[in-house]
């Protein structure tokens, strides 16, 4: 019963943007909500994008894995920290890499990560993306994707070629920006942000 009303929450907190915007799948909020030819009304292709790039949405609360992006992470340790990455492809190496390096061999955890992290989609259309659909989110992402880069150059678990392996495959699915140092659109200052959170 508790579950409910924590989901009806934030149901509710979201409904303005997943059930009033034509965001069904993945596939339909690039298509709709970021192709320029998209069909949904300007303000939801307004908190498409801002959403996407870690903005609120409207005066709404946007989705915390969106806000929460690698530039908030990244803006808000001291520029001088030590990074331990966790690269979602390769999920189980990095754990295994992080867990040598503090000297621990707990299993349990590993198999707790590896569980956790299974997807349980049953309709395919959540996972499909099109070939345009990549590219506008790789565009649209070019500057989360120059943190990400800087992360993972800085990360302490990743040896040299973890970093090309993960290059390469950033490379084959956004080759533009895998190879940009610069986007189009300014960084955004995220100061305040960082600073109220």
């Amino acid at each position: 019963d508790n579950d409910f009303k924590i989901d009806s929450r934030w149901a509710s907190r979201k409904s303005h943007f997943y059930m009033g915007c034509p965001f069904y799948h993945m596939e339909d909020f690039v298509q709709n909500g970021l192709r320029e030819e998209g069909e949904a009304s300007d303000r939801c292709k307004r908190w498409a994008l801002d959403s996407l790039q870690g903005n609120n949405v409207g005066n709404y609360e946007s989705p915390d894995h969106w806000y929460f992006n690698y530039q908030y992470y990244f803006e808000a340790i001291p520029s001088d920290s030590k990074i331990l990455t966790i690269r979602n492809e390769h999920i189980e190496e990095d754990i295994r890499s992080i867990e040598n390096s503090f000297g621990c061999h707990e299993q349990e955890r590993l198999a707790l990560a590896k569980s956790m992290n299974k997807n349980t989609w049953s309709d395919p259309a959540d996972l499909y993306l099109s070939e345009e659909s990549i590219s506008i989110l790789c565009k649209d992402l070019c500057n989360e994707i120059q943190i990400y880069k800087k992360i993972l150059y800085r990360a302490l678990n990743i040896s040299p070629d973890q970093l090309r392996m993960s290059m390469m495959d950033l490379e084959a699915k956004c080759p533009e920006e895998a190879t940009a140092e610069d986007c189009s659109d300014a960084m955004p200052d995220i100061s305040e942000k960082v600073r109220d959170n």
